[in-house]
């Protein structure tokens, strides 16, 4: 039995593979230790280039002057690699999308200065920025601030956690977060290729988070998908960013249940979207009137008084 050497080209590590009784390699043998391998090649000595290996029933045959010393270098199908590359540089582009934001803080004891919630927080990790709103006139606490951090996973563990500042019980959140009855756990995924299976579709996915359930119609295929997961802020997160899916770029968009018209009025009301004097504004100026007592909602625009 005679060993060779054979390479990944994209790693240093060399393995040592047996060949066959007639002095062959079998490619059972090397797509166990190289699973996208599809054949072997080496430099000639002669020319300098890179020599492919004849394949036949299975086998690869050795050079005409036998396997000598070479180093075997193996052969990649260029879509495989393209979809390994590609798959990486999404799920790492998804999961960029996983960025700090502004956290609300509701309930603070108005004795609370931003000294004492900085070093409250701290203990989950760095604390970016923290702010308690105050009375313009009065200079007095609001009851409520703001806390930014710099990693995303501690902005997790502050969400997923009850907090007691000052002895009083706080609630933190994103602001404008959705109740737990209206997010969305559920993805909507399009465009999907009629080779594409429901196992290569969970299997992608669950890079993002934890998968509760799929529905992948089939009888007839129908080109689309339904992904839900336990956390729907990975729903949120991830359908943001662009997939791609075995060499198929899919449509991703987060799955939200139509509101009725009188629903819909509430959801805007109740999150703070519109108020009688300026029609609207930036989320976290809204948040502010809204818990602080100033923006009321009383009307949307058009309204007839």
């Amino acid at each position: 039995m005679t060993y060779i050497l054979v390479r990944s080209p994209d790693s240093d590590e060399t393995v040592e593979l047996p060949t066959e009784d007639d002095n062959s390699l079998c490619l059972a043998t090397l797509t166990a230790q190289f699973p996208d391998a599809i054949g072997l090649r080496y430099e000639s000595p002669e020319t300098g280039a890179m020599r492919g290996l004849r394949a036949s029933e299975g086998k690869l045959l050795p050079p005409e002057d036998g396997w000598s010393n070479h180093v075997y270098f193996c052969t990649i199908a260029k879509g495989i690699k393209r979809k390994v590359d590609q798959d990486v540089d999404v799920a790492s582009s998804a999961k960029s999308k996983m960025r700090t934001v502004d956290l609300i803080v509701l309930g603070l004891p108005f004795s609370c200065d931003e000294s004492t919630m900085r070093e409250y927080f701290s203990q989950y990790g760095e604390v970016v920025t923290s702010e308690i709103k105050k009375d313009s006139h009065t200079g007095k606490s609001k009851g409520f601030g703001f806390v930014h951090f710099k990693d995303f996973d501690s902005q997790i563990q502050v969400l997923a956690k009850k907090h007691f500042i000052g002895g009083r019980l706080c609630e933190v959140k994103i602001p404008n977060e959705k109740t737990e009855a209206e997010a969305s756990h559920r993805l909507f995924v399009g465009q999907l290729n009629p080779t594409m299976t429901e196992d290569e579709l969970k299997e992608y996915f669950s890079e993002f988070g934890a998968i509760a359930d799929t529905y992948f119609p089939k009888n007839p295929f129908r080109g689309f998908a339904f992904i839900t997961f336990i956390d729907p802020n990975v729903a949120a997160l991830i359908s943001k960013g662009e997939h791609v899916i075995k060499n198929n770029r899919v449509k991703v968009l987060e799955a939200t249940p139509r509101l009725s018209k009188s629903k819909a009025v509430e959801k805007k009301e109740r999150e703070g979207y519109y108020d009688r004097n300026n029609g609207g504004g930036q989320w976290r100026k809204m948040e502010e009137d809204h818990y602080s007592g100033k923006g009321s909602i009383t009307a949307f625009p058009g309204d007839r008084h």
